[in-house]
């Protein structure tokens, strides 16, 4: 019997703002990372910040879990390239801009 280990397998997941309702944050990793609003980039710190100013928490969503590392990090450039890297904080967007292109165009390749 296989058991799925959410401490092994990947996922990808957004943050969403509860004060506008924006995404503002798509990334890839375990669940337990995805419910870890810690060490995250400088710019993403600085909107949980000011939504924990309202006294609200990020909304974190799963779009699709259960995956390998190479599904995840295809999955998370499909995100990325519907949302758009000028929206988004994620450290693939603002280190990485040519991460998105596995997306939907790798998913082609």
């Amino acid at each position: 019997m296989l058991i799925w280990n959410c401490y092994t397998r990947f996922c990808v997941y957004l943050f969403r703002n509860p004060l506008n309702d924006e995404i503002f944050y798509i990334g890839e990793g375990t669940i337990k990372r995805a419910y870890d609003l810690k060490n995250r980039t400088d710019e993403t710190s600085k909107v949980i910040e000011q939504i924990r100013a309202e006294r609200k928490e990020p909304r974190i969503e799963i779009l699709r879990d259960g995956l390998d590392n190479e599904t995840a990090l295809m999955y998370e450039g499909v995100a990325i390239d519907v949302i758009g890297l000028d929206k988004l904080t994620s450290e693939t967007a603002a280190a990485h801009p040519a991460a998105s292109r596995r997306g939907i165009r790798g998913a082609a390749a």
